[in-house]
Order: C-alpha cells, then structure tokens, then sequence
C-alpha cells in the first residue's frame, strides 16, 4: 500500500536533512585531516603500522594470525609489553592504509568513517526514541560537537563506540516491533564489547536499561529475545576467552581503580588536604577498602560536573580541543530542557530508557583513573545529544499559548544561532590556536623527519634514532623505507630495527658513533654535541622540534648517545607507566608533549 503523499513528503524532507548532515559532518571531519591535529601521535602510527602488516600478510607485527587483540610490540622499546589494539578499529583500519598508502591521512580515515556512521546512528536513535525532529537534531548536534568532531579526525580507537552503541540500541527499539532485528541488535551490542574497553561495563549497564525500560514488551518476544541472547553469548565468548588469557590484563591493572596507583588523583589530594584536621577523612585514606568507593563518586560526580562538561573538560590537550569544556556552552540550556521534558515523560520507556543512559554514562570512566578522561567517557554520546535534541524540539513546538510559545520558539531560534557562532569560532580555534598550541604533544614533525632519515641513510654508514622520541619504532615502521610486514616477528623491536639498518638508542646509552653517521635527534640533543645538522623539523609554531643531523668528519667519537637529561626525558618518549593515549590514562596537568 503507497504511503499517502503528506508522509511521503515528509520522508524525502528528512533525507535531504539527513544528507545535509551528513556532508556537513563529513566536511568538517576531512577538512585539513592530515595538518590538523598537526602530527601523527605514537598511537595511531602504531595501529595504523599494525593494520598494513594485517592487510599484508593476515599477521600482526608479533606474528600473530588475525589475532583478536593484537600487541602492539613498538612500545616495547620504552619497557610496557601489554599494550594491545582493540579489534574493531585494528581491523577497519585494514582496507584505508592497504589502499592509501602509510601516510596521516589513512590512519585517520577510520575515525573519519566511524564518526559519519555515528551520526548516522544518532539520527537513526533519536527518530526511534521519539521522532524524526529529534532525529536530525540529534545528528545534526552531534555532526558539529566538539566531542566527537576531534575523536573522529584523530586514529584513536574509541571514535567507534558512540557509533555502534547507537546502532544498537536503534535495532533493539526496531526489535520491539519487527522481532528479528533484536539479533541485529545484540550482535552490535556484542561488537561495541570489541570497540573499547569501557564498553564492557557500559554494554551491560544498557542492556539493565533496556530491562527496566522495556522490560515487558521484550519478554513477549521470548523466542526472538532468547535468539538475540545466543547471539550475544556466542559474539562475546572469544572476547570473554582473549581477557581471561590475559588481554588488556596489564592496562586494566594500571587504570582501574582497586588495582591501580591513587597518588595522583584529585580525590586523594582533596583527602590529603583535609587528613591532618579529619579524622574521617584520615581513615578512608588509610584503607584502600574506603578509598576505591570514595574515588569511584568523586570521579562519577566530575563527569557530570559543570567543570568538566562546560568550563574546563579533559586537562590532555590530545584528547580536549576547546578553550571550554567537553561539551559547548549552547548545550547547557538544551541539556536542562531536554532533562525537563524526560522526567516529565518519565513514564514513557523511551525517556526512562535515556534517563538510564544519561545516569549510567560516567559509570565506566568512573572506575579508572585520572578522571575525567574525555577518551573513556565517550560511550556518553549520543545521548547527551539526543537529550539536547529533545530539548531544542520542545522548544521549538511548545505545548504553549500566547506569549509563552512565542518566547520559547524565540529561545530556540537563539540558540540555533548561537550553534552555528559557537561551532565557527570552535573550528577557527581548532585549526589555528589549538594546531599550534598542541603540536609538541601529537609529536608533530617526526613522521617527515623519519622520511628523510630514510631517504639519506644510504649515503651514511649508519643510521642512528634517538630513543628519547616517544613511539619511535612505530614512527620507523610506518613512515620509514621497510615494510613492516617484512619483520621478523620473534626478534625483538630493536634488533627489528637494526637488522634493516635502523638502530635506536636509548638516551645516555653507551654507544660509539662514527664520522658520517646519521642521527635524528630531538631539539635538547640537538644542542649537546657538535653535529652537523642536514634538516630541521620545527614545529609549526616555528620552536625547536627535531632535526636530522650527522657526526662531523673531524670530530672524535661519541662514546654516548645523547643525554639532554632528565626534564628532557620527561616527555611522551619515557612516560615509565603510560605508553598509549587512547586506551592509558592522561597525566594530571600535562605540558605539551608531556606524558599521555
């Protein structure tokens, strides 16, 4: 039976305004996509090596055959043999590096892909939550989010979550009418469990949520529920058998709060202060028992914090692009409407469904370190905005008469300005101010510099890298003149490095270097020996980065690589504990190029 013209005509107005969306979203997320973040951080460098070996051969760089979490071996060389990729966007990012080459840009493009696909998924949640209204808003708030634009320009791995958790729970409320597409739904949710780690704990809080929500209606469908349980147990068991074996095993036990180091969270400094005049606050800091919960609700109050949602956010200028916070300031006012108008429709399982979300959210991040932490608390999203939306909608079209409805209507149509002024002056930051200020800690430069080591090593007898640079192994492998695929998987990082000509040298490490030799050095090496520079690699600021250099003819041996000590040291490149940004935690307050 044809639909009747009226809601024909309101289906193609709604996929011209989704398409519109959508190449809004995807022109901000490609635009200067390799300048900006300027720089290629370690993390990505890796994955991305990683996935061109994968494409190669079907094995990662530890020999491993289509492992489901592989290790990352390039971090080896600073000491942390546990770092693993996670497999959803290990795997995606197979097809873009195979096809575009090793360069920034293919290993950014799957974030650029998740991110369309998440705003996708926020239409496709919010139409089903509430209506198509909602919908576009929802995808149209998420296109422009800070948030979310940066972790789609950028290859860290979380940058999937948002848009499979939304996939989900769309197929889920598509089940409750159409049975079949509640399997769909759990294979998604199964999938989202491969994405991040924080999904582990989020994927069960949603489905607790969809319980409580729809509980009834999902139980009238036993068979097609007991169908979509199967398929979650049998997705999810190789993740349960790949953890119990020890994947992840030592990240979690550095990041989650019973196991990890509390020294340096806010929660225990703000005890510390009050130690000496309370004896309360004494003995939570003197049983671990009582201080695991009370750092577990101060980080799950930061993430709801103002602070963290609109004045200040992610202290790691990696994972927080804005002069604000996490979320802009024109949400504030959404947010508060769109909360309003869900607890006053809390009795429909739509609204109880993302009250549940909204509350559950910081749960996750929560249990972790180094709160708040924009990376682990990204499963918020979409549903803060698709509560925005929510509240844009009720603005728009108040139940209201008079002089009220005239007043509201006039609310949001300030606030659609202020969007649009807010997200201009966010993308002129974001690739001028915030390119230039964070370009020391996305290790800008160093890709191009290991381009030229390759194309001069040649002509120099041998070719020497400073270890003082974070991630160096994986910088050599993606951007170097060998194929990664072509290691030999049972040596180790280095020595796969100097069979191919390539040796890395630890700062202060006993090595003798001859006339002629190549070195790429840091700018504070570059100033403790005599050398002989061939090319510079400023930032783009202009500042001393990194340099490519030689050993004088005329000068004696080095009977030690460079030493700038140990401020200098105290960057990415020796962080003792944190080797990777998107997955370990961030330092405190870390300086540019500081610890990730």
């Amino acid at each position: 039976m044809a639909a009747p013209p009226d809601a024909r005509a309101r289906r193609i107005r709604a996929g011209l305004a989704l398409a519109a969306v959508l190449a809004l979203g995807a022109a901000l997320r490609l635009d200067r996509l390799a300048e900006t973040p300027a720089g290629l951080f370690a993390d990505e460098a890796a994955i991305a090596a990683n996935a061109w070996t994968l494409g190669a051969s079907g094995r990662d760089l530890a020999g491993a055959r289509l492992p489901l979490y592989s290790r990352l071996r390039s971090f080896e060389v600073s000491g942390q043999s546990g770092i693993v990729s996670q497999p959803v966007f290990q795997y995606a990012s197979v097809p873009f590096v195979r096809l575009f080459g090793r360069t920034p840009t293919a290993a950014r493009l799957p974030a650029v892909a998740f991110g369309v696909l998440g705003i996708a998924g926020a239409f496709l949640l919010g139409g089903a939550l509430f209506d198509r209204r909602v919908g576009i808003t929802a995808a149209a708030l998420l296109s422009i989010a800070p948030w979310h634009l940066h972790f789609s320009r950028v290859g860290f791995e979380a940058v999937s979550l948002p848009a499979l958790l939304a996939l989900a729970a769309w197929q889920i409320l598509r089940g409750l009418e159409r049975p079949r597409s509640l399997a769909f739904g759990a294979a998604l949710l199964a999938l989202a469990t491969y994405a991040y780690p924080v999904a582990r704990v989020f994927v069960p809080l949603l489905c607790v949520g969809f319980a409580l929500a729809y509980g009834g209606r999902l139980l009238a469908k036993r068979r097609a529920l007991a169908v979509a349980a199967l398929v979650f147990a049998v997705l999810e068991l190789p993740n349960l058998v790949s953890l119990s074996m020890g994947a992840d095993r030592e990240r979690l036990r550095e990041t989650l709060l019973p196991w990890a180091d509390l020294r340096r969270e806010r929660a225990v400094g703000w005890l510390e202060e009050r130690g000496g005049g309370s004896p309360l606050a004494a003995s939570v800091l003197a049983d671990r028992r009582l201080l695991v919960p009370f750092v577990f609700a101060w980080n799950y109050a930061e993430y709801l914090s103002p602070r963290f949602l609109f004045l200040e956010g992610d202290p790691n200028p990696r994972h927080h692009p804005t002069r604000l916070g996490a979320c802009p300031l024109f949400y504030a006012p959404l947010l508060l409407v769109g909360l309003a108008a869900l607890w006053r429709r809390r009795r429909e399982p739509a609204s109880r469904l993302l009250l549940w979300w909204l509350f559950s959210w910081p749960i996750p991040a929560g249990m972790t370190i180094d709160a708040p932490h924009a990376i682990r608390s990204i499963c918020a999203l979409p549903a803060l905005e698709v509560t925005a939306a929510l509240g844009f909608a009720t603005l728009a079209a108040p139940a209201l008469a008079g002089r009220w409805r005239a007043g509201s209507r006039a609310a949001a149509a300030a606030l659609a300005v202020a969007a649009v002024a807010e997200t201009t002056a966010f993308v002129r930051f974001y690739h001028g101010e915030y390119r230039l200020s964070s370009a020391q800690a996305w290790q800008a430069g160093t890709g191009p510099a290991l381009r030229e080591v390759a194309r001069r090593r040649h002509d120099h007898p041998h070719s020497f890298l400073s270890g003082g640079i974070f991630g160096i192994h994986a910088f050599a492998l993606f951007f170097g003149d060998l194929d990664p695929a072509e290691l030999d998987p049972r040596k180790a990082p280095r020595q796969q490095l100097e069979a191919r000509g390539y040796r890395i040298v630890a700062p202060g490490e006993a090595v003798r270097t001859a006339p002629g030799d190549l070195w790429l050095v840091s700018a504070d090496e570059r100033r403790s020996a005599p050398w002989r520079e061939l090319a510079s690699f400023p930032l783009p600021d202009g500042s001393p980065n990194l340099y490519v250099v030689e050993w004088p003819a005329g000068g004696a041996a080095l009977p030690h690589a460079p030493d700038a000590g140990a401020a200098a040291r105290a960057g990415p490149s020796s962080s003792a504990k944190t080797p990777s940004t998107s997955a370990m935690p961030a330092a405190r307050t870390p300086p540019p190029g500081g610890p990730p």
